[in-house]
């Protein structure tokens, strides 16, 4: 007797919520072109151009310092962020 995954006497009525389906298919179409329209692109600085900077601090980073001293160089538009643990 040969393997048989899905028996023969099988129905499976998928053209009765096929109109459900189209619905729900074409809502999410809208929904996800009206997110793109009303948020715009999300792009990262691989995207936008710029330069990615990380340093290591011995201690706890001043962040209104770093900020202070990267906005007197005349660099533009700087976000500096902290991630990780303050000891690491």
């Amino acid at each position: 007797m040969p393997l048989q995954l899905i028996p023969k006497d099988t129905h499976i009525p998928f053209m009765n919520v096929r109109h459900v389906a189209f619905a729900l298919s074409a809502l999410l179409v809208v929904a996800s072109i009206a997110l793109f329209a009303v948020r715009g692109l999300n792009l990262g600085i691989d995207f936008v151009g710029g330069s990615t900077i990380e340093i290591q601090t011995p201690g706890p980073a001043d962040i209104g310092r770093i900020r202070s001293l990267l906005s007197g160089l005349g660099l533009g538009d700087v976000s500096v962020q902290r991630f990780g643990e303050e000891n690491e």
